[in-house]
This record gives structure tokens, C-alpha cells and sequence, in this order.
């Protein structure tokens, strides 16, 4: 089964298409709760933002490069201390293009498990560290492909199609990612962190259902509601880490993880809730990013620990990282405009210092 990637053609596609035609105000609502949960999963309370906030309280950035004005690519160098931080954000890490159907996005994809995207791959030759992540994005009605075949969905509302858990598909994207370092042949040696999956917090509701978390204090370790599917997801992510590390080793290449996922259900207070930039989303509530100051900073402390123990792995690329990143974007480099650090970014974060 082919995919198609403005107007569908295949079966599966075109029996969306059908659906929506006979229930058009049905569909137009889930598009509409669709294009909803994109943006609440856009918003902008990353682990990344605290780091790049507590570096930037050291020495003042320059902001050396933007690709888009969505911020899906910053690049900031701190020349007192040669050190440059780069935020990709790819949303599943594997090529994924939106289904379009009769012209209109519908906020469900087509993932490819056996192609990664590329936006971010290119840029392994210039790391030295990397901390990546993802799993939200999985949660909705996405079509799954590998090989040129298909294999099936995750959410979707075709009854005669193979439905696939999150679970299956992340533990898929991670490999291919985790794969896809490994197989760098113009990379050096780089230290890979895998942060695990952060769960969602809401409660009386799902996220678009009045769902909400309005909490003021910690949850006590007996007051945690954890389904198992927290766990899941999380082992999931780590499934493929040790086979990682076993081929890493034979590169020259180290692979580690910050495991957050048992930390945070005790932190249902720290989420922005209502008071965060709805503009487009009027009474829904976030509950899957975090408020900074916050429950973050803990991931940060994670961070600096694998840092330090990973702080003698020999690292060959220091010299040129840096370099070569302030080269590529030089006539791009502006001081950094503050309101620039609080976007939020998912995928990878790239961390080099010469």
C-alpha cells in the first residue's frame, strides 16, 4: 500500500474520506479537536527551555540562527565560554507528512518506521552531546508504513485496517533513531540521552473533554493514579537501549537515559493549566507541559549528573563543533532577543562546546 501525499488516494485514505462525507459535521468536529490537540501539544513548557534559561543566566547568548519563524531550529553560541546549543524539534523523529483530505489537513500522519527524518539526522556530524525525546505525537490517528508497506494504525476510526498500540510505533521511532547515530558515518563520537516519556495530567476529563489539573500541591507516593500505560510507554523508549549501546560501543559512541517518567505523576500542580497562551485553544487546559520554574529543574539535575559521569567519554569533535556551527550561520547572527528563550521545542537537543 502506497501513500499519497497531497490528496490520498489509497483505500485506507479514501475510506476516511468516505466517513467524512457521510458524517461531515462529526468529522469536521474530530478535525477540528485534531487540529486542537496539536496545538496544546505545541505548547511551550519544555525541559529545554530551563536549560537553555540557566545557561543563559551565565553569560548573555547570541542567537546565530532561526530557520523558520515557528522556531523548529535555534541555535544560540555563548562565546565566553565556546559553548553552542542547538534545539531541533521533530515531532515523531521518523519521516512523517500530514494526510490531507480534499484539501484540508486532518491532523493525523503517515510515519514511516524504516525512514528517519532527516532534518535532524543532518546535523549529527556537528554533535557532541544529544538529548532526545518523543511520544505525544503518537497519540492520535496516525498510519503506520514500513518497508513500503503498510501496517497499520494508531487511533484511527477504520474498523477493516490493524490497529497498533503507541507503545509498538514509539519503540519503533526510537530504534530507527538510536540507529540512525550509530550509522553516522561522518559522525564523531557523541553522547546520546534519551529522556523518557513525561505523562500527561488530567484529570475529570480527557484533554479535550474539560479535562484539567488545577492541583496546588505534590501528590504524596500512595495518591499517584498510574494506570500501567505510563510504564508501558517508558519501557517502550527504553527497549532499545541496551542493543544501542552494544554497537555503540564498537563506535566509539555512548548511549544513557534520564528517566523522568516515575518522577513526574507526583508533580500534578506544576502543569500551566488554564494560564498559558490559549489564544487559539479558549478553556482548554495544559497538562502535559510543565511551568518554570518547576518540576523541570529536577531534569536538569538528572542532566548534569549523567554529564559529569559521562565527562570523561573522549569526545573528538570538541574542536570543530562550535566552529563550524558559528561558520554555517554566521551572517545570520543577531543578539538574542529574550522573549526567544520561553519557546518550547520537542525532539533533539544538541549540546557542543570546542
Amino acid at each position: 500500500m502506497s501513500e499519497q501525499e497531497s490528496e490520498v488516494k489509497d483505500p485506507v485514505i479514501e475510506a476516511m474520506a468516505g466517513s467524512r462525507e457521510k458524517n461531515g459535521s462529526e468529522e469536521r468536529k474530530r478535525r477540528k479537536e485534531n487540529w486542537e490537540r496539536n496545538e496544546v501539544a505545541e505548547s511551550t513548557k519544555s525541559s529545554n527551555d530551563k536549560e537553555s534559561c540557566e545557561l543563559f543566566q551565565e553569560e548573555t547568548p547570541h542567537e546565530v540562527y532561526s530557520e523558520d519563524e515557528e522556531g523548529k531550529t535555534i541555535i544560540w553560541h555563548l562565546p565566553r565560554n565556546n559553548f553552542t546549543i542547538m534545539v531541533l524539534w521533530s515531532q515523531f523523529l521518523v519521516s512523517a507528512s500530514e494526510i490531507v483530505v480534499n484539501g484540508t489537513q486532518t491532523g493525523s500522519f503517515h510515519l514511516h518506521l524504516d525512514k528517519v527524518d532527516e532534518s535532524w539526522v543532518q546535523k549529527l556530524p556537528a554533535l557532541d552531546y544529544a538529548v532526545i525525546s518523543t511520544a505525544n505525537w503518537f497519540f492520535r490517528s496516525n498510519y503506520v508504513y514500513e518497508g513500503g508497506h503498510f501496517l497499520g494504525c494508531i487511533y484511527c476510526p477504520d474498523p477493516n485496517v490493524t490497529h497498533l498500540g503507541p507503545d509498538i510505533v514509539i519503540q519503533g521511532a526510537i530504534r530507527l533513531a538510536l540507529k540512525s547515530i550509530n550509522d553516522c558515518n561522518n559522525c564523531s563520537r557523541i553522547v546520546t540521552l534519551l529522556r523518557t516519556f513525561s505523562p500527561p495530567q488530567f484529570e475529570n476529563g480527557t484533554w479535550n473533554m474539560g479535562g484539567t489539573c488545577m492541583r496546588t500541591r505534590p501528590f504524596a507516593p500512595e495518591e499517584i493514579n498510574n494506570s500501567g500505560l505510563d510504564l508501558v510507554y517508558r519501557n517502550a523508549q527504553l527497549a532499545e537501549i541496551d542493543n544501542a549501546r552494544k554497537l555503540g560501543e564498537e563506535k566509539g559512541r555512548a548511549f544513557d537515559v534520564i528517566d523522568v517518567t516515575e518522577a513526574m505523576p507526583m508533580r500534578p500542580d506544576g502543569h500551566p493549566g488554564l494560564h498559558w497562551d490559549n489564544r487559539w485553544n479558549k478553556g482548554l487546559s495544559d497538562c502535559i507541559h510543565w511551568c518554570l520554574p518547576g518540576p523541570v529543574d529536577t531534569w536538569n539535575e538528572f542532566l548534569l549528573e549523567l554529564l559529569r559521569r559521562h565527562s570523561s567519554f573522549p569526545l573528538s569533535s570538541r574542536r570543530h563543533a562550535s566552529e563550524d556551527v558559528k561558520n554555517q550561520y554566521s551572517n545570520n547572527e543577531r543578539v538574542l532577543n529574550s522573549n526567544k528563550v520561553t519557546n518550547g521545542f520537542n525532539g533533539l537537543l544538541r549540546l557542543s562546546r570546542s
